[in-house]
């Protein structure tokens, strides 16, 4: 992340916690984010303390529903960095191998799932979404909704019922 993007939050370390930084408040972010346990706890609290408070609620009066009506902002210096953190949580977290590896995983199992369950849905739904499948003018949107209804434990569990040889009885719950 560059420093540029975080200079509204070095301004604010730099004048709440003067000379704890040093001559680069930037190098003393990093070294405290990717330390200890206990210093990344107590920046992170500082980040928050720069975050929260600067929360600008506006109203927008042309609006009677309140979930319209409110709006949420933040002043520029603390939108950067947001969207440097958010850029920077999408680039190293959520794209790096091994979360994608998840992400595939669980795509290959619900699509799996689906695809059983579409070839025969009166074997392998359950009553009460069979009924909707029955009265439904669009049918693959019930098992759409059932599949993608399912908590990642219920889906593992069905993968595993239909697919792994030692799993499943005929006493589990669906």
């Amino acid at each position: 992340m560059a420093a540029s993007a975080c200079q509204g939050l070095l301004d604010y370390l730099n004048s709440q916690y003067r000379g704890q930084y040093g001559n680069d408040v930037y190098g003393g972010l990093l070294k405290r984010l990717f330390g200890d346990g206990n210093d990344r706890k107590h920046q992170i609290n500082r980040i928050l303390n720069f975050v929260i408070p600067s929360i600008l609620i506006e109203e927008e009066a042309e609006f009677e529903e309140p979930r319209l009506r409110y709006r949420v902002t933040v002043p520029e210096p603390v939108a950067d960095f947001l969207a440097a953190v958010t850029k920077l949580v999408y680039e190293e977290v959520i794209c790096s191998p091994s979360v994608q590896h998840l992400e595939f995983k669980g795509q290959m199992m619900v699509i799996a799932v689906f695809e059983v369950i579409k070839s025969e849905p009166k074997r392998f739904l359950p009553g009460d979404i069979l009924a909707k499948f029955s009265g439904s003018a669009e049918p693959m949107r019930v098992i759409s909704d059932y599949v993608s209804g399912m908590t990642d434990a219920h889906l593992l569990r069905t993968y595993e019922r239909l697919f792994a040889p030692r799993m499943g009885s005929v006493f589990d719950k669906l």
